[in-house]
């Protein structure tokens, strides 16, 4: 099996092999992912965080060999926390990673992975540090608010475009949680809560007139959830959905809500 690593700081993986295709998803910088299948510039990936496919151009991914992939086994990961984090390298030049993007590390030194070997990367900017006296609910809810006002973009992770389960994924990342890519596989997992009861942090999910999931949401609490849609921001939620002030109206039915992230 072929395997590789993504060394720019994010890429778009297409529905089929075409520059014309629909954006799915992203990888971000430092994923991992195998190789499925070739097809003139195009290779189809399987990111080995999520196991989400699509086809990648080829010239833009990374393989590694069977040694460097041992070599990980050397190293400790972290994930970025701010939405745009600055690294330098010697080779690279200025790298400007967003939130979620993988590192490695060993004491209080970076590197990534090239096709040749390791590279070390200095912090450019103070990243913001963990609170780790929140619980995990609390935190994956403050790290998805650094993304307010981020525009809408279906299947984008970062803070220049995403999309409603990219929000709640790259967020739960962070936090050492690993949700599915899509909102209809996230509401498989967790415990269902009735709204009244819901706490911030819960997940909220969305389905369409046929009752198919097709959005998600973060609880906020007082009856607000924050979501991608148009932008990331904060609207009004309650039993019938999420209900828009500047549209006056609701834009969501609410399907069920998910205890997922446990204090």
């Amino acid at each position: 099996m072929s395997v590789g690593i993504l060394s720019i700081p994010v890429l778009p993986v297409r529905f089929e092999p075409s520059e014309r295709s629909e954006m799915t998803t992203q990888l971000l910088f430092g994923e991992q992912f195998e190789l499925l299948e070739t097809q003139d510039n195009w290779t189809l990936i399987r990111n080995q965080t999520d196991g989400y496919e699509g086809w990648a151009t080829s010239k833009m991914l990374t393989m590694l060999s069977e040694e460097m992939t041992e070599k990980f086994n050397l190293y400790q990961s972290v994930f970025l926390r701010d939405p745009i984090t600055v690294f330098r390298g010697v080779d690279v030049g200025e790298l400007h990673l967003p939130a979620g993007s993988r590192l490695f590390v060993q004491g209080n030194r970076f590197f990534f992975f090239t096709g040749e070997g390791v590279t070390e990367l200095f912090l450019e900017n103070e990243t913001t540090g963990s609170n780790f006296t929140k619980s995990l609910p609390e935190r994956i809810l403050q790290t998805a608010s650094q993304f307010l006002n981020a525009p809408y973009l279906w299947g984008g992770k970062t803070i220049l475009g995403m999309d409603c389960s990219g929000l709640t994924q790259v967020s739960a990342t962070i936090n050492g949680f690993q949700l599915p890519r899509n909102a209809c596989d996230q509401a498989l997992l967790g415990e269902e809560e009735f709204l009244s009861l819901s706490l911030p942090g819960d997940l909220a999910f969305f389905c369409n007139p046929e009752g198919s999931i097709v959005h998600v949401g973060i609880v906020c609490g007082q009856h607000q959830i924050l979501h991608a849609s148009g932008s990331v921001h904060i609207d009004e939620l309650d039993e019938r959905g999420i209900y828009s002030r500047d549209l006056k109206r609701y834009t969501h039915q609410l399907h069920s809500v998910k205890r997922i992230f446990q204090s």
